[in-house]
């Protein structure tokens, strides 16, 4: 996957495919879609850097072996983690707008208050 790609953002139907390969995960703790954004948007946040390798197999583990995500195929498997990582880096690109939009106002709110002084 090129670097392009990877910061291409998710289409309806990437977000089905996530939807579709998390059903597939028996007792897992990341059920949805909607659980994956907030747990990949927790790791975005957290100040530590926590790498795909340490996050990738909560995702993918069911409660026991037999639950967890099996690929049919190599293809499908890049399919996924190239989804994945575009979804996390997805997040973390907004993320990154929010921080210099915080800092942008919080400027902008000194450089008034200097004036009105």
């Amino acid at each position: 996957m090129t670097k392009v790609e990877l910061g291409r953002e998710l289409s309806e139907a990437d977000y089905d495919q996530l939807a579709r390969m998390l059903s597939l995960v028996v007792g897992g703790k990341i059920a949805n879609v909607e659980a994956l954004d907030r747990f990949l948007t927790a790791l975005v946040i957290n100040p530590d850097l926590i790498k795909p390798s340490e996050f990738v197999p909560l995702i993918i583990s069911g409660s026991t072996e037999e639950g967890d995500l099996i690929f049919d195929s190599t293809s499908e498997a890049e399919q996924f983690y190239g989804i994945l990582m575009r979804y996390w880096n997805q997040i973390r690109a907004c993320h990154q707008l929010s921080q210099t939009v915080a800092a942008a106002r919080w400027i902008a709110a000194r450089k008034f208050r200097a004036v009105l002084s």
